[in-house]
């Protein structure tokens, strides 16, 4: 159901059992204490500041579009039209997103040297892609089907033009955070191979 029993709009949860490192994320990142390599650490977090723009907008999508966020709004119908194949879209979109960015995230956070930055690199630009594309069928849906249903103004607030803005802008924000993290995936490609420096020594 994509409607609850309150005429809340909601998304479905979060694979159980799934530590969600969404919110974790957002407060930092600190790289895995198994390399004593101040270099390979430096590139590591370098690579995982670009990350952490995409995980803070995910969870900020998936909270505004979660029964909790639209909870305190009025006037929305207990029912839709929408197509089997459109509802299925949006009742897996909240998992996807989370499988996605998270999978992305534990990659960075178990890198281990030595590593061959560029195939490493084509490895998170590959799992990055669908990313660009997994957000306009579903946000297209809400826009269209599920925005209307709102009520048109509350107080003198116009909360359908509230979300629709929203929601721009958080695409063009989060077209952003994907353009500069692969533009951190390609400086980080650039990094020599690994050498361990106890085999210099």
């Amino acid at each position: 159901m994509l409607l609850g029993p309150d005429g809340s709009l909601f998304l479905s949860p979060l694979p159980a059992g799934e530590s969600l490192v969404l919110a974790h994320s957002t407060s930092g990142y600190s790289a895995p204490r198994r390399s004593r390599d101040a270099d390979f650490d430096k590139f590591e977090i370098e690579l995982a500041e670009h990350i952490l723009p995409i995980l803070k907008l995910s969870r900020l999508l998936l909270k505004k579009l979660s029964k909790r966020g639209l909870s305190g709004e009025e006037g929305i119908e207990s029912y839709t039209e929408l197509s089997s194949k459109q509802l299925t879209s949006l009742l897996e979109f909240g998992s996807k997103l989370h499988i996605s960015v998270t999978g992305i995230a534990r990659t960075i956070r178990g890198l281990i040297p030595p590593v061959n930055y560029e195939r490493v690199g084509r490895s998170l630009r590959s799992m990055a892609k669908p990313l660009n594309t997994k957000f306009e069928v579903p946000l297209a849906i809400i826009s269209s089907c599920f925005v209307p249903m709102l009520a048109t103004d509350v107080d003198g607030f116009s909360v359908q033009n509230y979300y629709r803005e929203w929601m721009v802008t958080w695409s063009t924000q989060f077209g952003v955070a994907i353009g500069n993290f692969n533009d951190g995936l390609r400086l980080y490609e650039r990094h020599p191979p690994y050498i361990e420096r106890s085999r210099l020594w």
